[in-house]
């Protein structure tokens, strides 16, 4: 609390200008302190999560901006998993956590008044749609060939509770610049505070959640993930659990950051924003993040207008920036961490690469449909690390050896299909509208530092579900830029017909008649 309440107190006022309602700001604040004091207090993990369901299973429903607020929560607790026992002959039902708990008690509701609401409304975009229901069915049909029917139940459901909610309701729910608007406040806000609290604990050696697996009863995991080397700083997790995932989620974070920095005001807010959210990258010590950010910094960069004066100012601050590591004790230090040129723990990298080699062999064995077993093969038990485990830090990896090609192939469509229908929106509108460009620019950045970071991890916590969300995203800029609906609307504001009302003040007016009446109707 010490930490967040003043992120909470200096982002208020440069938020709320860039576009975040400001009774949502503190509606939203008091739900992420509310989640806050129930992990810490609970003192037992089911507890905290019937809990925390009901509290933001009633809020969100009288919330006008649900998924703002999914994001704004989605790291206020750790996202530590537990087995929820059965009843009678079914020993286990499905594994829990905070993720999890949000996808239910915020996005199925949502998911729900959707359908509702926009049934026999004709999809503008297909494709990638069919992409992310062709992944979902190949893996149901790998599954049903080889489980139990409990085990296939199981798995539908974490397909739908995991893959397809976040994809569906990201791709429906934001209809607006005004929503996108909200949205970003939220996930910089979130961002801010996971990028203070990193920087917190890398620089006091405490990592702050984790002091809650004691008293909630989880099971201490990796802790060799926490450090660099030995005697080396301490690699930030805050709630993410591992540092990966704190870097991607502050990538994410700075991604949406880039799309409404302009309107952050005063400028000196903006600035230290920008640094808060590179600093808690940095703390998080993970190559795979740094490149992904770096990349997707540089995307964003050199496209769009104005970027002649972007390139000089990203080679200024990239110069300065490398003269001040260079000549200070503290830049040594961190250049040692960076890929390719750095020399710490470069046996990750090695691992990374002999891991593609042999998982090479093992994925021709069976190249179109996969193998589910792939673990149990004798080929990878060389790269059984000192835990124990055959660490797959490859997502790419992780789809094409149980799904093989078909798998992967849908996997990439899924993924690939929203970016390039926001590229081919953002063609018609980089001259006319620069707010929506600009947007355009920072979701395909998104993508480009996802794709980049996911082939140097595997899908865990929060990180499939961010791409899928961003997917989700992709489409909803699309749709929202659709040429007929914008056709429509321009007609509608140039050429009113005496008498009658235009199409934007129709819709203005029923969007105010459904929020009235229904609590998700703004969204």
């Amino acid at each position: 609390m010490g930490i967040a309440l003043p992120v909470f107190v200096l982002a208020r006022q440069p938020l709320v200008a860039a576009g975040y309602d400001d009774d949502l700001y503190s509606r939203h604040r008091n739900l992420w302190i509310a989640v806050t004091l129930l992990v810490f207090f609970a003192f037992n993990f089911w507890l905290y999560i019937i809990l925390a369901a009901i509290t933001l299973a009633l809020a969100s429903t009288r919330d006008r901006a649900p998924l703002t607020l999914y994001f704004v929560v989605l790291f206020a607790a750790p996202h530590f998993t537990m087995l929820l026992p059965g009843i009678g002959p079914i020993q286990n039902l499905f594994y829990v956590n905070h993720i999890r708990m949000l996808n239910l008690a915020i996005l199925l509701p949502l998911a729900l008044l959707i359908r509702r609401t926009q049934r026999g409304e004709p999809p503008v975009v297909r494709l990638p749609d069919m992409a992310v229901m062709g992944f979902l069915a190949v893996m149901l049909i790998a599954h049903a060939r080889s489980d139990s029917l409990t085990m296939l139940i199981r798995t539908a459901f974490y397909l739908y509770v995991d893959i397809w909610l976040p994809y569906y309701v990201a791709s429906r729910a934001v209809t607006q610049m005004e929503h996108f608007r909200q949205l970003a406040g939220g996930i910089v806000l979130a961002g801010a505070i996971l990028a203070t609290v990193a920087v917190f604990e890398t620089l006091k050696g405490w990592l702050v959640y984790e002091t809650l697996r004691f008293p909630l009863g989880i099971p201490l995991e990796y802790a060799a993930y926490i450090s660099r080397s030995e005697g080396g700083p301490l690699r930030a997790v805050v709630s993410t659990t591992y540092p990966i995932i704190l870097g991607y989620a502050l990538t994410f974070a700075l991604g949406m950051y880039a799309f409404m920095a302009l309107q952050i005001q005063p400028r000196w807010r903006r600035i230290v924003a920008l640094l808060c959210l590179v600093g808690g990258l940095i703390a998080a010590l993970s190559r795979g993040p740094w490149v992904g950010a770096a990349a997707a910094g540089l995307l964003m960069t050199i496209m769009g207008p104005g970027k002649g004066k972007r390139m000089v100012m990203m080679a200024t601050i990239g110069g300065s920036a490398v003269l001040v590591l260079l000549a200070s004790p503290l830049g040594q230090e961190i250049i040692q961490f960076l890929p390719f040129v750095g020399t710490v723990e470069t046996a990750n990298i090695d691992y990374r690469q002999r891991l593609i080699d042999v998982s090479m062999l093992v994925f021709w064995q069976n190249p179109v449909l996969g193998d589910l077993n792939f673990m149990a093969n004798p080929l990878l038990e060389e790269m059984r690390q000192g835990q124990g485990i055959i660490d797959i830090v490859n997502t790419y990896l992780q789809v094409a050896l149980p799904y093989g090609l078909l798998g992967l192939g849908f996997f990439l469509l899924a993924l690939l299909t929203p970016m390039w229908a926001v590229w081919q929106a953002r063609k018609r509108i980089v001259q006319q509208n620069g707010d929506a460009e600009r947007l355009g620019r920072a979701l395909l950045s998104i993508m480009v530092g996802i794709l980049i970071i996911i082939a140097t991890a595997s899908s865990i916590g929060a990180i499939g579900t961010i791409y899928w969300l961003t997917a989700g995203l992709c489409v909803a800029y699309t749709r929202m830029l659709h040429p007929v609906k914008a056709l429509s609307l321009q007609m509608a504001v140039k050429r009113p017909k005496p008498g009658t009302r235009s199409v934007a003040a129709t819709a203005t007016a029923v969007q105010r008649a459904i929020a009235s009446d229904k609590p998700h109707g703004r969204q």
